[in-house]
């Protein structure tokens, strides 16, 4: 159980780092500027995720918005149905009818508070990131020693593609992304 619940936090890490998701065209140079690309990473979103966490993988429904996110399972069969909901004060976890709450400030819930806000930070205000673009695609790298990642963007739509954090074994794609407006 330790193990489903790390992974549904890392997830929902991840995803609050995130702001969507389209298949990147190709050929061509990126159309967004840093700075629509540190608005995109802010926006509201929606989308389908394979999530691939150490040897785990998974299917989820993935939607931030209005400053929360949440994480609904699709599959395997045994995650499926179990939904993580993230806001400013709470960390709440449902099951099969069962509900429960965790504070932020928890030492699980903290951890995950404190990365989630450093990533979010890093992303989305350029700090401690390397920018690069190949092939229509943006990519953004953490260079700090502390906190490394990955985050793939369309360079045209600022939609996610992909991220990765080799430290904790994670890797997530996104499909059929939407921003919420």
């Amino acid at each position: 159980m330790k193990r489903v619940i790390s992974l549904l936090l890392a997830v929902l890490l991840s995803v609050s780092v995130l702001a969507g998701c389209k298949e990147a065209s190709t050929g061509g140079e990126a159309t967004l500027s840093e700075a629509q690309i540190s608005e995109k990473l802010q926006t509201d979103f929606a989308s389908s995720a394979k999530i691939k966490y150490k040897g785990i993988e998974a299917e989820a429904q993935i939607k931030k918005e209005g400053g929360g996110c949440t994480v609904d399972f699709t599959a395997p069969e045994n995650l499926a149905g179990m939904q993580f909901d993230l806001s400013d004060e709470k960390l709440g976890i449902s099951y099969k009818g069962f509900h429960v709450d965790i504070d932020p400030n928890s030492a699980v819930g903290g951890a995950v508070v404190k990365l989630l806000v450093k990533a979010l930070t890093t992303a989305a205000e350029k700090n401690g990131v390397d920018i690069s673009v190949e092939k229509n695609v943006v990519e953004i790298v953490s260079n700090q020693q502390s906190f490394q990642f990955s985050l793939r963007l369309d360079g045209e739509s600022g939609n996610i593609l992909n991220l990765q954090i080799p430290d904790e074994e994670l890797d997530i794609s996104f499909e059929n992304f939407t921003f919420l407006q």
